[in-house]
Formats: C-alpha cells, structure tokens, sequence
C-alpha cells in the first residue's frame, strides 16, 4: 500500500509539472503591441521605425502594421502569417504590394529580414 501511494504522488508530481509546462507555452502567445525598427542598407531611406499589433490563434498569426518614414511615407496595412518553433514568416499588404516578413522570434522579440518592392533589408521588434 505504501508503495502505491508513493508511485500516485509521483504520477500526480508529473501532471503537475506538465501542466505547469504547458502554461508557460500557451504564454508564449505573440498576441500584443509590437515596436521597433526596418532597415534598407541599399535604399534611397536607410532606416525607419515601425509599430502594430498581432494576435495569435494556434500558429496563425493576423495583425496591423505602420511602417514610418518609408520613401513612400507611412505605410500601413494588415499582417498575416504564421510562427511556429520559433520561426516567424508573415506578409504586410497595403496599397496593392506585399512585404514578406522572415525571421525569428521570442516572446519578447521579432527579428529578420524583408522583402519586396521598396527593398530589401531587415526589421526588429520587441513586444510593448
């Protein structure tokens, strides 16, 4: 009897400890306001700040996004995408053309590259 209560303790210790587990993923939700910067080495505008939000279902992930100071203004537009394993692939449209977003991301960062017809470089965000 002693040795059953002894193994249901620790059967009850593993549950815990991966529900606790599976918590702390579920946090890890890219959902929130983002901020930070894009660069273009080879544009005719090197740098700018950019801002938005996202929501997160599962890997899928939807948004709005300005970018600020672009040789076309601000640009603004809705994000789709996905991140899964710590990889972030997404597109901002906006005005008929399509930056596509590639990068890597944490729960407190997004990082990568962009491409598309104002040029190609990289961006940087971290969760506000």
């Amino acid at each position: 009897m002693r040795k059953l209560t002894s193994l249901a303790v620790i059967l009850l210790m593993g549950v815990l400890v991966l529900s606790g587990a599976s918590a702390a993923l579920a946090d890890d939700s890219l959902t929130g306001n983002w901020s930070g910067t894009w660069k273009c080495p080879e544009g005719e505008i090197k740098s700018g700040a950019m801002h938005g939000n996202i929501t997160q279902s599962g890997n899928n992930v939807t948004g709005n996004f300005t970018l600020q100071g672009t040789v076309e203004g601000d640009i603004s537009g809705p994000l789709k995408g996905t991140a899964t394993g710590g990889l972030f692939v997404g597109d901002i449209t906006a005005s008929g053309w399509s930056m596509h977003l590639d990068g890597k991301y944490t729960s407190s960062s997004i990082n990568g590259n962009y491409s598309g017809p104002l040029g190609n470089g990289t961006f940087s965000v971290n969760r506000q």
